[in-house]
């Protein structure tokens, strides 16, 4: 059986979300990512922002899914197995589909835990690689810990 051909990391016809409101931000399927059994037992709290580039077909490039910031390896691996099963709308810009380099935040909290009721802000991850541009975001998260890190 062959392996899969490495990723490669590309800017071709990729844009950057500009905000929450075009972005692919909840998948097509509703589906939401679990809780990890042992975090939630020992009282584990995690909120981290992704960065991942969807492609044309509205899927994750699974190895684009970038960590901004420190994950407990739990977490990450709970967010692999989203977004390698969710699904997307795909963006559309002049008619076709386009690869689009979104940022998501998560959080995970717990009754009466620091991040109970709150987000994690986004929206300056967002902001920097969207000024960067597509070339310039790739460089920003090349660099990043990705989904089969964890």
């Amino acid at each position: 059986m062959q392996s899969a051909p490495p990723f490669v990391w590309s800017n071709e016809n990729l844009i950057v979300a500009d905000s929450a409101a075009t972005a692919t931000q909840a998948p097509i399927d509703k589906i939401v990512p679990w809780y990890p059994p042992d975090a939630r037992a020992h009282g584990v709290e995690a909120a981290f922002v992704t960065a991942v580039i969807i492609d044309t077909l509205g899927r994750a490039e699974l190895p684009s899914v970038s960590f901004v910031g420190t994950v407990p390896t739990a977490f990450a691996r709970v967010v692999c197995a989203f977004y390698e099963a969710a699904r997307f709308t795909p963006v559309r810009d002049g008619g076709s589909a386009k690869r689009v380099l979104n940022v998501h935040p998560w959080t995970f909290g717990l009754t009466g835990g620091e991040w109970e009721h709150k987000t994690i802000d986004e929206r300056p991850v967002r902001e920097r690689l969207l000024r960067e541009g597509p070339a310039g975001a790739i460089e920003q998260i090349e660099p990043l810990p990705h989904c089969g890190a964890f």
